[in-house]
This record gives C-alpha cells, structure tokens and sequence, in this order.
C-alpha cells in the first residue's frame, strides 16, 4: 500500500451519499485543474520516466497525466491491477438494517 495517498474511511458514520459526494470531489478536482471525462474506459496505464502516466482508452484515444485517481468503485482493484497493484478491496452488495 505504499502508492496509496488518499482514501476515505467514515468508521462512525456508515453511510455516505456517493452521488454528492462524487459531485464535490469533481467540483474540488476542477478547480485545481483536473480534466475528468466520463464513460470512458481505461484499457492500460503506463507510467512513464518523468513520473506522469499515459493511459489508453477504449475509444482509441491516449492520454497523458500527471495524476490518476482511481475512482473505479466496484471495478477498482482492476484498475489497480492496469498499476501492477494487487488492492486488497472485495466488493459487497449494500446492506440495510432494518
């Protein structure tokens, strides 16, 4: 886990609105000149010698980045392994007491 900088952990709260929550981030991230594009998949990273990353998606386009953040949910383990990263994350379907 030495590559991981961030990550949220709300241990008393058990319930975060991941729609408001996705929306601030995005809004943060964009205000300190993130680009974000979505439905587009991640078919390869790379990192490359100056230490940025050049990604490859499903349409055909390359991109090259100084940052990546991996906001895969469910599918973020397999983006990590696009890394070399083996992430320690296994997916749970919701529960709800009642």
């Amino acid at each position: 886990m030495d590559h991981v900088e961030a990550g949220l952990y709300t241990p008393g709260d058990g319930h975060v609105d991941p729609s408001s929550l996705t929306q601030a981030l995005a809004a943060g991230a964009r205000l300190h000149g993130a680009v974000i594009r979505q439905r587009c998949g991640v078919t390869a990273l790379t990192q490359t010698a100056s230490g940025g990353w050049t990604l490859d998606t499903d349409d055909g386009r390359r991109v090259d980045a100084t940052t990546v953040v991996n906001a895969g949910g469910l599918w973020a383990r397999e983006i990590g392994r696009l890394t070399g990263l083996d992430l320690p994350l296994v997916p749970v379907h919701h529960q709800v007491r009642e």
